[in-house]
This record gives C-alpha cells, sequence and structure tokens, in this order.
C-alpha cells in the first residue's frame, strides 16, 4: 500500500471515523420541558444542554420534571433586535444543490437544463462557473436587472421593488477580492439580454422555467435589503438548571419567537409557484423521550 504525507493521514482520519461509527450505540435520553402559560399565549420551556450535557438518566430527568411541575415564578425574557443578510450567489454546485432541495433533480439534470438557459435562451451567465461572486464592474447592471426580474411573472408584489439596489461588496455578492481574476464568476440572469427575458421565459419549457426562476430569485435576493426581525428568547431556572424556548439544535427545536419588521430577501425566497416547486413537509425527530408539564 503507497504511503505519503497526505495519503496516510487522510486514510488514518477515514478508518477512525469508520471504528467510530462501527462502535456507536444509540441511547435514549431525555428532554424535559415545561409549558409556561401567560396572556400573550403558552410558550414551551425545553431543557436542552447540549451533547455534554444530555439526560441519560430517567430517575434524573423525572426529578427535574417533578420540580418544574410546582415552579411559580418570573419567566426570564430577553429580546433583540436582529438582521440577517441574504443566501450568496450561485455556484453550479450551490445551483445543484439548491435545484435537489427544491426540485429533487439530480446534478445531470440541472447541468443539462443550466447549459440550455445559457446556450439555447441565453438567459443565463456561464454555467460551469465555481465562483459565488460577481465583479464589482456588475454593480452597475444591477438596477437594470433588477427592473427586468421585476417584470417577470412569477415575482409578484415586492415590498421594496421602489428603492434602489443593496449593493453589498462582498463574498457571495460583488466581490473583486474573492474572484482573485477568476475567469468566470457567479451563475445569475444575464443582462445583455434583459429586455427579452419575457420573450424568452414563453419560449421556455417548464423545467427551463423552474431553473431560470431559481437562479432570478437569488439575484434579486442578493441586492435586496436585509431582513430585520425581533428575536425573543424566554427561560426559567428550575433545580439550578435552565429551561429554554430556543434549543442548540433545529431538529429539536420547540420554539424561538420571532416577529419579522421588515422582510428583507425573503420575500424572494418564499415557496416557488406550483407550476415549478412541489410543497414538501420535512419531520426533524430526535432520538428522546419527553415529558410533558402543564
Amino acid at each position: 500500500m503507497s504511503v505519503g504525507r497526505v495519503l496516510t493521514p487522510t486514510l488514518g482520519i477515514v478508518c477512525r471515523r469508520e471504528r467510530e461509527l462501527a462502535n456507536f450505540r444509540p441511547r435514549k435520553y431525555y428532554l424535559p420541558w415545561i409549558d409556561a402559560m401567560g396572556d400573550a399565549g403558552t410558550v414551551r420551556l425545553t431543557f436542552n444542554p447540549g451533547e455534554e450535557g444530555r439526560l441519560f438518566d430517567q430517575a434524573e430527568a423525572e426529578s427535574l420534571a417533578s420540580q418544574a411541575a410546582a415552579y411559580q415564578g418570573p419567566i426570564s425574557v430577553e429580546k433583540a433586535r436582529k438582521k440577517q443578510g441574504p443566501p450568496p450567489l450561485f455556484s453550479l454546485s450551490k445551483l445543484q444543490a439548491e435545484a435537489s432541495r427544491r426540485l429533487k433533480w439530480g446534478v445531470e439534470k440541472t447541468a443539462r437544463i443550466l447549459q440550455s438557459l445559457y446556450e439555447t435562451h441565453q438567459v443565463a451567465t456561464y454555467p460551469r462557473s465555481s465562483e459565488i461572486s460577481l465583479p464589482e464592474a456588475e454593480i452597475a447592471n444591477a438596477p437594470a436587472m433588477m427592473k427586468g426580474i421585476l417584470r417577470l411573472p412569477f415575482i409578484g408584489d415586492v415590498s421594496w421593488s421602489g428603492e434602489a439596489p443593496v449593493i453589498r461588496k462582498k463574498r457571495g455578492a460583488f466581490s473583486d477580492k474573492d474572484l482573485k481574476g477568476a475567469a468566470h464568476y457567479a451563475i445569475v440572469p444575464n443582462v445583455n439580454t434583459v429586455d427579452k427575458w419575457g420573450q424568452k421565459w414563453d419560449a421556455m419549457n417548464g423545467d427551463e422555467r423552474a431553473l431560470f426562476e431559481i437562479i432570478a430569485r437569488r439575484y434579486l435576493a442578493v441586492i435586496g435589503p436585509d431582513r430585520e426581525y425581533d428575536s425573543t428568547k424566554m427561560s426559567v431556572t428550575v433545580a439550578g438548571v435552565s429551561m429554554r424556548s430556543a434549543a442548540p439544535w433545529s431538529a429539536c427545536r420547540v420554539g424561538r419567537r420571532r416577529r419579522a419588521r421588515w422582510p428583507g430577501f425573503p420575500a424572494m425566497m418564499q415557496r416557488m409557484t406550483a407550476r415549478t416547486a412541489k410543497t414538501r413537509a420535512m419531520l426533524a425527530t430526535c432520538r428522546l423521550s419527553r415529558m410533558a408539564i402543564r
């Protein structure tokens, strides 16, 4: 077997991980929770200390649950105004991942449809790009791109459509530094055919429309405003441990109250039209047992 500075440690990492997987034995753990009720409604507060502090002992979990059941007192409330920026523009691999998530397409189909958008309809830029940024020279085209996308039939009303594009000079948006002289850049709608997008949309088949919509929405999101929202976290301390409204794992998350103040770019990231995507419901589950306290 050949060895080397790269091969040997890499093989060691793979073997070590394989042994960990082979020796793994699932264990049931417990996340006691309490429903706190107030004038504004009910919120679920969960003991979720993270991987290092999991409760594997049922008796200990039941003891915490019984103490929480008798709790009467104040609830700590933390409010914070937050902002969320848009995701980056698409490289080929990121576009393939998005098409897989939204449309259940394989990578070969996405590459084939994208090639058609580039070659046949000329509405998308070079398809085999590994970059997620645009050169800063493309900033000048942002108003025309925004106007052209807003005219497309799948967009609908956008609360910030009357505003100027938001220009972000950073990786994932406009950045000469990130491109470092790369021959190609992020996959976006082709500004050279912006005045013909409506006609070309009519000439596309369903798959081509679906992929072009994803590309156009992502570009518009990148030049749209940040999402602004109020995040509220609630917690109580019972028997020396904290029970919170926001869990560290999305799969186990029971609730974090968020109220949007300015939708911003997510207006472009909403569920696609029924023509181009199927509605999916996903349920993430954890290997755990829960005890309700009401």
